[in-house]
């Protein structure tokens, strides 16, 4: 979505959907380098929606808040995009 105010343009996609878009676009192309393993996006959106669906079965849902812990891994990453989708908030801690 794109809104603009004064001449000035934005887009107000929340990640899951420009992630989406880039997964359909370059659906092949590696997303995340972590150690070394490298995951494509096709790969990190099925894991990504497996999380969600996983969060959404113990009641997690648009607007929720949840804390993580941890580092930037690719677990991290699957966690930010599936809170993403659902409409949830990551908070790294």
């Amino acid at each position: 979505m794109e809104r603009s105010v004064e001449g000035i343009s934005w887009r107000t996609d929340r990640l899951w959907t420009l992630f989406s878009e880039s997964v359909a676009a370059l659906p092949a192309a590696v997303s995340v380098i972590s150690g070394d393993q490298e995951v494509s996006r096709r790969e990190l959106s099925g894991r990504t929606e497996a999380a969600a669906a996983f969060f959404s079965d113990r009641g997690i849902a648009a607007w929720d808040r949840v804390l993580v812990e941890g580092h930037a891994t690719l677990d991290t990453i699957v966690t930010a995009l599936a809170l993403s989708k659902l409409g949830a908030v990551f908070c790294p801690f």
